[in-house]
C-alpha cells in the first residue's frame, strides 16, 4: 500500500523494481543530472587522476611541493584538465539552473558547497598548479632537499 502511494506521489509507472529513470516526479531531472551525469563525470575525472601516468609522473603532489616537472608533458595535461573542467562546468551550470526552480537560492548554494565544489576545486587545483609549474624556466639541480610535512606528534613533548 505504501509502495503504491509512494510510486503514485513520485509520478511512477507501476512497477516491482521502482526504478526512478522511468518516474516524472518534480526533480526528476536534477536527480538525474546530479546523480548520473554528474556522478559519472566525476568517476571518470578521479580515475584519470589516479591512473593517467603523465598526471602521476609531473603534476603530483611531490611534483607541486617542490616547483619541478616537464613543461612538454605539462601542457598535455593542461589541455586534458581544461577539457574537464569545461564539461564539469557545463554540467554544474544547468544543474544550479534547474535546481533554482525548486529550491531557494540557499539552499543550493549549501548543496553545491557540499557536494559539488569539492571535486569542482580539486580539479582547479591541479590545472592551476599546472599553469603555475609551466611558467618556472629554472628548476631546481638534483639534488635538494625533499619538503616533507612533520611526520612527528607536535602534541607530544620528545623526551
Amino acid at each position: 500500500m505504501a509502495e503504491r502511494r509512494a510510486l503514485e506521489i513520485m509520478n511512477c509507472p507501476e512497477n516491482r523494481f521502482f526504478q526512478l529513470d522511468t518516474c516524472g516526479f518534480p526533480g526528476k531531472i536534477i536527480y538525474d543530472m546530479f546523480q548520473v551525469q554528474f556522478q559519472d563525470s566525476v568517476k571518470s575525472i578521479e580515475n584519470e587522476l589516479k591512473t593517467n601516468y603523465k598526471i602521476q609522473g609531473w603534476l603530483s603532489p611531490y611534483n607541486i611541493r617542490h616547483n619541478i616537472s616537464q613543461n612538454w608533458y605539462l601542457k598535455e595535461i593542461s589541455q586534458v584538465l581544461l577539457n574537464y573542467q569545461d564539461h564539469l562546468y557545463r554540467i554544474t551550470e544547468r544543474l544550479k539552473k534547474e535546481m533554482k526552480t525548486l529550491f531557494y537560492d540557499n539552499t543550493v548554494d549549501e548543496f553545491f558547497f557540499s557536494n559539488v565544489d569539492p571535486y569542482v576545486e580539486k580539479l582547479n587545483h591541479y590545472f592551476q598548479s599546472a599553469q603555475k609549474l609551466l611558467k618556472i624556466r629554472v628548476q631546481k639541480r638534483r639534488n635538494f632537499v625533499i619538503e616533507r610535512t612533520q611526520t612527528d606528534n607536535p602534541y607530544v613533548k620528545n623526551s
